[in-house]
């Protein structure tokens, strides 16, 4: 579980960073460079906030993976359900990555029914934390 776990933040990060190195190698870099004279801020901003949010991951995937392998061994038990963990961190990464435009309620370039699915899927992301409570009080429980 603990390679899946891994593998799972890697493809989070790996999917995560394309955006933002589009930003700096097509729109930063030539810009800074006099090459262009301008860059498109609303989808520069829309870039970096692809990314900006899996940011947040860097500290709660290790966290859940800690949450999943090591505090059963600690506590002389097993994982309630290795299927539900597994389902877990697939949730978390199909909920996470678009997660970020959150940040982008307030601009002006993006139309109510963009943000309205932001905010959704703001709030989806939820249920992944939630499972992971379910799973370890279980996990409490039968230990």
């Amino acid at each position: 579980m603990f390679v899946y776990m891994s593998v799972t933040t890697f493809v989070l990060w790996l999917i995560a960073t394309v955006p933002v190195a589009v930003e700096v190698l097509f729109q930063l870099i030539p810009w800074s460079l006099g090459w262009t004279p301008s860059i498109n801020v609303m989808l520069s901003r829309t870039l970096f906030w692809f990314f900006g949010h899996p940011l947040v991951y860097f500290w709660l995937m290790p966290a859940y993976i800690a949450w999943y392998v090591c505090v059963p061994r600690v506590i002389g038990g097993h994982v309630f359900s290795d299927s539900l963990a597994r389902l877990a961190f697939i949730s978390l990464l199909l909920f996470s990555m678009p997660v970020g435009f959150h940040h982008q309620l307030m601009e002006p370039g993006i139309s109510a029914g963009w943000k309205m699915i932001h905010v959704i899927l703001t709030l989806i992301v939820v249920v992944p934390s939630l499972m992971t409570a379910f799973s370890m009080f279980a996990t409490f429980e039968t230990t």
